[in-house]
């Protein structure tokens, strides 16, 4: 029996979701990489006042009903080993919002419970998986929590003109459609990008809480806040990565509060940092535009000719 995974929110636990469903017999089928079709469906599915995520977890999520038997749509209150942290709230309620679009299919999407924050929640989340696939009795090893992120490596050759930080929430930088045009548009523009994705480590994310408490006074309520917010404040306190740029996404409740603090934490040390929000109305000229104007800005300052 194929297993359906969507691309998106959960794409980060998808090779150690597939290592244990092919243990229980299934057959795991993540969908295509985003493509046009994936964000036409997903507009054509979703609430015009959603963020562009769900909109594309939706498109996902009708590819993989389209080629598999079952979906996994994991109900997890946080998909990180931080404990007191929850995942974003659309992301934790998408469960409810498939079935809800696709009715008539009701019955084919899989919702474990889980806890990734807690001890033992990797554990836990495996067995109430195989529970919710019908399988009972022995089960094969729970192998231990582990987070796969699409690294991506520059394809060029210095020298560069600039060295940015990119950060942003998994799901947005690897996506093609989102982070991966702007990884492309810097590269383009002669930029060496630092991304999220190189220096995110799952053995640091207990400490990222504390970390952005030191630097803001309290933690984030959201754990992966908690992880990019801790690398951005990594990336202020280096001289190697000259200027940040945060990609968010239109209506993201969580990336306006992070992102504001972010900023005010930057400007503070004098070091560039751009919030740049997508959505689907953002076209590509305008993107090169933004890119391209806060690169020279960032060569300006080292130049001394501007203050």
């Amino acid at each position: 029996m194929r297993v359906g995974l969507p691309r998106g929110f959960f794409e980060h636990l998808h090779g150690w979701v597939s290592s244990f469903l092919r243990g229980l017999g299934f057959e795991p089928v993540t969908s295509d990489p985003t493509s046009r079709r994936t964000l036409e469906e997903g507009f054509k599915l979703a609430f015009s006042d959603t963020c562009l995520p769900v909109k594309i977890y939706a498109g996902h999520v009708r590819e993989a009903l389209e080629r598999a038997d079952l979906v996994l749509i994991p109900r997890l209150e946080n998909d990180l080993p931080m404990w007191g942290c929850y995942c974003c709230p659309k992301s934790k309620g998408m469960a409810d919002v498939a079935r809800a679009l696709f009715g008539s299919e009701e019955v084919r999407i899989v919702s474990p419970r889980g806890n990734l924050g807690e001890k033992r929640g990797d554990e836990l989340f495996l067995r109430e998986l195989a529970k919710a696939l019908g399988v009972e009795g022995s089960l094969p090893p729970l192998s231990p929590l582990r987070v796969d992120l699409r690294r991506r490596r520059s394809r060029r050759e210095g020298p560069f003109s600039a060295r940015v930080g990119l950060v942003g929430y998994p799901y947005i930088l690897m996506d093609e459609q989102l982070g991966g045009v702007v990884f492309s548009r810097l590269e383009s523009a002669g930029a060496e990008v630092v991304s999220f994705l190189d220096l995110f480590d799952l053995s640091s994310a207990p400490r990222a809480p504390e970390e952005v408490k030191r630097a803001f006074g309290k933690p984030f309520f959201w754990s992966w806040s908690n992880a990019v917010a801790s690398v951005a404040l990594r990336m202020l306190e280096t001289e190697d990565v000259e200027a940040v740029i945060m990609v968010e996404s239109f209506a993201c409740g969580t990336d306006a509060w992070v992102g504001s603090l972010l900023e005010r934490a930057f400007a503070e040390r004098g070091k560039p940092f751009m919030q740049l929000v997508m959505d689907e109305h953002t076209a590509d000229a305008g993107l090169r535009t933004r890119l391209e104007a806060f690169l020279d800005m960032v060569l300006w300052r080292r130049g001394g000719l501007c203050s």
